[in-house]
């Protein structure tokens, strides 16, 4: 079983409308899923393989699939795509063969190019999450102040008995 395969067999089950066709599909895309399968995600505009993936599932119509090469730090890893824009790797070798698997599927896509979710951007400084610890009750900001003057008194207490005990010692 591979994508290309799987791929006719969505073509078919569009243009006859055929249910079972597309359970087919469905339950094709699911096996590549559970064997880890990889495979080229298209980019139609450049007429390329635009990332190597690998497929993990299948659900809502979309493949479930993780990003394996190149690494794109400001994408998610795992993107759910559509099977249109998916092929094996001897497909996606020539720019030609892209374009035949383009004009083949071209009346079922919608974009050229796939929309990846990206990360997240945080403000700089703001990447770690920063957990706040507080004792139980509202009043533990207060605590921990008062826990502070109440250590920096028993110091400076300790501080000034050292200073008196040597100034003791010095008139004796």
């Amino acid at each position: 079983m591979t994508i290309r395969t799987l791929r006719t067999q969505l073509i078919e089950a569009r243009q006859r409308r055929s249910l079972l066709l597309l359970q087919q599909v469905e339950e094709g895309l699911l096996y590549l899923g559970s064997k880890g399968y990889r495979c080229c995600l298209l980019d139609y505009e450049q007429g390329r393989a635009r990332y190597y993936v690998r497929i993990l599932g299948y659900a809502n119509a979309r493949v479930k699939a993780q990003i394996e090469f190149p690494i794109a730090p400001n994408l998610r890893p795992v993107q759910w795509l559509p099977l249109s824009h998916l092929a094996d790797f001897d497909e996606a070798d020539a720019p030609y063969k892209v374009g035949q698997i383009y004009e083949a599927l071209s009346g079922f896509i919608h974009r050229r190019q796939v929309t990846l979710s990206t990360v997240p951007r945080a403000l700089p400084g703001t990447r770690r999450k920063h957990r706040v610890i507080e004792a139980k009750g509202s009043d533990a900001p207060e605590r921990s102040l008062w826990w502070y003057i109440g250590s920096a008194f028993v110091v400076f207490l300790a501080l000034g008995g050292l200073i008196v005990l040597r100034m003791g010692n010095g008139f004796y």
